[in-house]
């Protein structure tokens, strides 16, 4: 047991009735504490002059774009120099430089980067707004093509659960750090959902030391490896139940919603779904399941296992 003293962070409301300090039970709570203490406050960059913890910079660049002369959040780099994160009068050159970096003229290192977008809008005062809202289009035509939802009318759903959704904001970068693309994903809010005690959500995932004995059996018997990244594999299953969805942000029409038809990221049950489609569509093709590990699968001297939606096949050079 180990006692803390209030000077430690204790606080004499919170302490015990005869003011004696509180008893924490695991000593694990001072490293987590301090972990969460270092990680928050670690140093982010610079708000007018001053530098600013990771916690502040974030809240002050997801406010409203400032002008330079009142403080402009930035970004330390690892080699001490600063990269302005917001908008700024000369933001549409800032923008037009970003810009360039989609047809290879110029790159940026991750260090350097932007933050990244929240929300739709404030794709509005971002340096690489417009990325953004191409990633966005390709990624709305992704689901068109693969019919994820249909639009109907929103009375259709009076009476039932009808679900925000939001986008999700990412870089992608090379092995080296350096940027190549912006990319755009749509999110159901799940967390929206209401729980059921009879609906099964739980989806496996492939073990570590599953992993590490399935590589060992491929360098023991120098199998062949290939490894798949499935795009956008959730969209792959289909949806049972009625699930209704707001229209995103920046695409939105009077009156109509979405009825999801696919089970999209996000949703509670979108990742049994996907592990569901695979290894139906795997058994279908003569594929069966290794005992006491879901995620791995067996056809004469191929096997395949995954974790979520990257998979790796393993095979004999004579296949």
């Amino acid at each position: 047991m180990v006692h803390v003293p209030p000077s430690a962070g204790t606080s004499p409301g919170r302490d015990g009735a005869n003011g004696a300090p509180r008893v924490i039970s695991t000593p694990s709570s001072y490293w987590e504490a301090a972990f969460n203490a270092g990680r928050l406050a670690s140093v982010k960059g610079t708000w007018n002059g001053k530098v600013v913890s990771k916690r502040k910079l974030e809240k002050q660049a997801s406010s409203a774009s400032c002008h330079p002369d009142s403080g402009e959040p930035q970004s330390t780099g690892s080699r001490g120099e600063s990269t302005k994160l917001m908008d700024s009068p000369n933001r549409k050159t800032q923008s037009a430089k970003l810009t360039d970096l989609g047809d290879g003229q110029r790159r940026i290192h991750r260090r350097d980067m932007p933050i990244l977008p929240k929300r739709h809008k404030d794709l509005k005062n971002h340096p690489l707004g417009d990325l953004f809202r191409e990633a966005e289009k390709t990624h709305l035509e992704s689901h068109k093509e693969m019919r994820s939802w249909r639009e109907v009318q929103r009375e259709e759903a009076a009476g039932k659960e009808l679900l925000d959704c939001m986008w999700v904001y990412v870089y992608k970068f090379d092995k080296h750090g350096w940027f190549t693309k912006c990319k755009a994903r749509l999110v159901v809010r799940g967390d929206q959902q209401a729980k059921s005690t009879h609906e099964d959500t739980y989806a496996s995932t492939l073990a570590g030391r599953s992993f590490r004995t399935l590589m060992a059996i491929a360098a023991r018997f120098d199998l062949e490896l290939l490894q798949y990244d499935v795009v956008n594999a959730f969209v792959n299953a289909e949806l049972k139940q009625d699930v209704y969805m707001r229209m995103p942000g920046g695409y939105r029409k009077p009156g109509l919603i979405l009825k999801l038809q696919k089970a999209l990221y996000g949703l509670r049950q979108s990742p049994l779904l996907w592990q569901k489609e695979l290894t139906t569509t795997l058994t279908n093709i003569g594929f069966k399941s290794v005992p006491h590990e879901p995620c791995c699968l067996s056809k004469g001297g191929i096997l395949i296992f995954f974790y979520v939606d990257d998979l790796i096949v393993a095979y004999e050079k004579t296949n």
